[in-house]
């Protein structure tokens, strides 16, 4: 096991490159697949990237610290900056 370089632990697991922290991972398992979704605090994007390239989601990320932002665009996942008690308003009923 080989930790990854980064503000939080984060573990390779086997050759999963995806790997998860246990909390993460547990989330995950909850998610079907291919769903649509918002990550509302999603950080850098982690468990964003392991729903959309390893169960096929569709999801969006909404993060507002700017380090979380620049994070997420690195990993190339489609994310908003901004306050989910003032941006949430931004999406139709049914969106998600």
């Amino acid at each position: 096991m080989s930790m990854l370089s980064g503000a939080r632990d984060r573990f390779i697991i086997g050759d999963n490159e995806f790997g998860l922290r246990p909390d993460l991972s547990l989330v995950a398992s909850m998610i079907e697949p291919e769903t649509r979704l918002l990550d509302v605090g999603c950080d850098d994007g982690a468990l964003l990237e392991f729903l959309v390239k390893q169960k096929g989601c569709d999801g969006r990320g909404m993060e507002i610290s700017q380090a979380g932002v620049n994070a997420c665009v690195a990993r190339g996942l489609p994310v908003v900056q901004g306050d989910a008690d003032d941006h949430l308003i931004d999406y139709p009923d049914d969106s998600f």
